[in-house]
């Protein structure tokens, strides 16, 4: 999913949202993840998950150092409220949220 916000007119910004999810997660390394990231170009992307969240490590057959994300079950519904202060002053905010995953299971 990925949405386009003018936030050309903030000098502070959140983006809350409420988040379930069950995802393979296997020893201490998930093979399959899920990220949040915002680009100001629509080809620059970087995530906004913020820590602890954005210290889970992916380290599947397909990834390289730059793949992080959260990876395993969360079993009820939790919400995250991410800073988005940075990216104040950029008429066009592209926000994604996705699910990353490998051929296998």
């Amino acid at each position: 999913m990925n949405k386009t916000v003018d936030m050309s007119d903030c000098t502070t910004a959140t983006l809350d949202f409420n988040y379930w999810y069950d995802i393979e997660y296997y020893t201490n390394c998930g093979y399959d993840y899920g990220r949040i990231d915002a680009s100001v170009d629509g080809s620059t992307w970087n995530s906004i998950l913020p820590a602890p969240v954005a210290s889970y490590k992916f380290c599947g057959a397909c990834a390289d150092s730059a793949h992080y994300g959260i990876p395993g079950t969360e079993g009820q519904w939790n919400n995250l409220t991410v800073d988005m202060s940075d990216y104040c002053g950029n008429e066009s905010v592209n926000i994604r949220f996705f699910i990353y995953s490998d051929s296998g299971l």
